[in-house]
């Protein structure tokens, strides 16, 4: 505890400079609290630490409106604006409705609000090109880091299962699911592998991107695939098969009809490096039980069958909300059960979960939102989510406004959002997962940023850019 209220304090000081406080909040929620978690379980509450900083970033644009000071003027985005207004009058009226406990509710609110925080700091203050360079630097650094200790885990973690005594239950199973970098989970199994791998694919399609605009020296840009793909090979990740052919697809869309050639070329390349991936999974984790490569590959696709198991199934989730709701159509199917009312795993459990003992119903976030927020608050996430990513396609296309480093990395993160609404769909990281819910609220906070960075009204417009070496004249 002692530790936690010195981090409070050092989180308060550095409140005082809001850019310093976006670098801690960074740091702690990506690199330091999964880590420390991770090796040192007694002190996995230094993730209160996070929440805690992510929190403090209310403040500066609060005190900026108290005092009446000019704040930035961001683009006209409705949908966005109107769904989150939608969203949050759901979330409210669910849970008055509903009346739950307070720990039930703090409990599923605190992600929500706490980093909701980078969203609102992102859309309500200024900060400069050069600012949000450096940060977009620290975050492609703490993507490369990831090799260093996934290789750790993979080595010594969950290949010390393989040799462990007869003793341990656990012996001779090879851990895969203890492979998840700085992000956080139990070297007996079980962590957020998915989260690392949907950070690690961020950092492939921004880099591609920033190469595509020539932001990005070749070599460099090579040297950065290179060092993100090893953990993706290392961990075993199924949900990556879906999320990176997606992200490209949607990347080189246009290439389609303008190039063809080449995006068949780039589209074969994509494909070379999954089946790395996918043989890399098999060598490592389904030989030694499943025989041939034909025959393993029911372990890549058991999560996307249906069957009487309810817990291994992203797709009877859903369909056991529908069951449940739309045969008896009523307040709850549009407005849920209240905030926290589905949550089953984890240390709190909700009000429902007495009601379903047998059924995993917060298996993912879609279901979460069903069964919490109802139709209303699921349609709402997706109208964020959708204006967001309309909002990233302008800027991007915007070829008079907007500078090449601000379209590229529009580029990228627009061929990000569909990726992360699809991850609802998948598991429950969104809501529950601290290092998930940062990725989306910078995200919603960043489209904003980059599309009032107006090129021709930029005072450092002829200052060298870029996140690696071979850069051009930029913003």
């Amino acid at each position: 505890m002692a530790s936690l209220g010195l981090g409070a304090l050092a989180a308060f000081v550095l409140s005082l400079n809001p850019i310093v406080l976006l670098w801690f909040a960074t740091i702690m929620t990506l690199l330091v609290a999964g880590t420390v978690g991770y090796f040192v379980p007694s002190l996995s509450q230094i993730w209160w630490v996070s929440y805690g900083a992510a929190a403090l970033l209310f403040v500066p644009p609060l005190l900026g409106f108290i005092a009446r000071s000019n704040r930035p003027v961001n683009e006209k985005a409705p949908l966005i604006y109107w769904s989150l207004l939608v969203f949050v009058f759901s979330a409210l009226l669910s849970t008055a409705w509903a009346n739950p406990s307070l720990k039930q509710v703090i409990g599923a609110f605190k992600d929500w609000i706490m980093f909701g925080g980078l969203w609102f700091f992102l859309a309500n203050t200024f900060v400069s090109v050069q600012q949000i360079r450096l940060w977009l630097r620290l975050l492609l650094g703490i993507g490369l880091f990831q090799v260093i200790p996934v290789l750790y885990q993979f080595i010594v973690i969950a290949g010390g299962r393989v040799s462990a005594s007869p003793d341990n239950p656990v012996s001779g199973i090879f851990a895969a699911d203890s492979v998840v970098g700085t992000f956080g989970g139990n070297p007996a199994g079980g962590g957020l592998s998915a989260v690392m791998a949907l950070y690690l694919i961020c950092v492939i399609v921004l880099t591609i991107s920033y190469r595509r605009h020539g932001l990005m020296d070749q070599k460099f840009a090579y040297t950065v695939l290179f060092v993100a793909v090893i953990p993706l090979a290392l961990s075993e990740v199924k949900a990556i098969f879906i999320y990176l052919p997606i992200a490209l697809i949607l990347l080189f869309g246009e290439e389609l009809s303008r190039r063809p050639l080449i995006f068949v070329g780039m589209m074969a390349l994509g494909g070379v490096t999954l089946f790395s991936v996918l043989y890399a999974n098999y060598l490592f984790y389904w030989s030694h039980d499943h025989g041939s490569l034909g025959e393993s590959l029911g372990m890549f696709t058991y999560s996307f069958r249906g069957n009487e198991v309810i817990e291994t199934s992203r797709w009877n989730v859903l369909t056991h909300w529908w069951e449940n709701n739309m045969r008896t159509f009523a307040f709850e199917t549009l407005f849920g059960h209240g905030a926290g009312a589905s949550r089953v795993s984890g240390g709190l459990t909700g009000s429902l979960s007495e009601v379903y003992q047998d059924r995993v119903i917060d298996y993912t976030g879609a279901s979460t939102i069903l069964w919490d927020y109802g139709l209303i608050g699921l349609t709402s996430l997706a109208g964020i989510l959708f204006g967001t990513y309309r909002l990233l396609t302008r800027v991007k296309r915007n070829n008079e406004r907007y500078d090449a480093e601000t379209r590229a990395t529009a580029a990228g993160m627009a061929s990000l959002i569909p990726v992360i609404a699809l991850s609802l769909f998948y598991r429950s990281d969104i809501p529950y997962i601290a290092p998930m819910m940062f990725m989306v609220m910078i995200s919603l906070g960043l489209a904003l940023v980059l599309a009032r960075r107006n090129a021709h009204a930029t005072a450092d417009r002829l200052k060298p850019v870029g996140l690696g070496p071979g850069t051009v004249a930029g913003p």
